[in-house]
């Protein structure tokens, strides 16, 4: 599920490559710059890039992790705005 254009996302829940909200994020170990995990590995195999694209430094999938903190706060995050979301359908 796509969250593009999400005004309430919080900017860290959002790869700054598909300006979506993260499902699966990964943070670059030496520039703690976090993506989507699809995207950021189609920007380095896909496109032959093989530097951060926020920071231009050397970037190597080995150097990837996963965020799982991250991706605990998302889910919360998207658990809490669709209850919000029921919520205001009921009272509106």
């Amino acid at each position: 599920m796509s969250q593009h254009g999400s005004p309430d996302a919080p900017c860290r829940f959002v790869c700054p490559l598909t300006l979506d909200v993260m499902e699966n994020p990964v943070t670059h170990k030496e520039t703690g710059k976090t993506f989507e995990k699809e995207a950021i590995l189609e920007w380095v195999y896909r496109h032959g890039n093989a530097t951060c694209p926020l920071t231009r430094k050397p970037l190597h999938p080995a150097d990837l992790q996963d965020d799982d903190m991250l991706q605990f706060e998302i889910s919360q995050w998207k658990e809490i705005s669709a209850m919000e979301a029921r919520l205001e359908s009921i009272l509106y």
